[in-house]
């Protein structure tokens, strides 16, 4: 199983951007799927399918910012439950 590990940051407050997500894209232009992953303090470690990784990897880091999320009202009524 391969691992890569990457030092992040996180914010606490709402009104600031916030790191969501990782992703990492091969040569082949296909994401490498990631076997699981692990957050200590701010380093971020990733565990992939693949034993081998490809030599060159795209590391693709996803953000929320404050103006790209927008909440909107809903409500959920008369749902059968199981």
């Amino acid at each position: 199983m391969g691992f890569a590990a990457l030092r992040g940051w996180h914010q606490e407050r709402p009104s600031h951007t916030r790191l969501v997500g990782f992703a990492f894209l091969g040569p082949d232009g296909r994401f490498v799927p990631t076997a699981k992953h692990r957050s200590v303090n701010r380093l971020r470690g990733f565990y992939f399918v693949p034993p081998v990784l490809p030599e060159k990897l795209d590391l693709y880091v996803y953000v929320a910012a404050p103006g790209a999320v927008k909440s909107v009202p809903f409500r959920l009524e008369n749902i059968p439950l199981p």
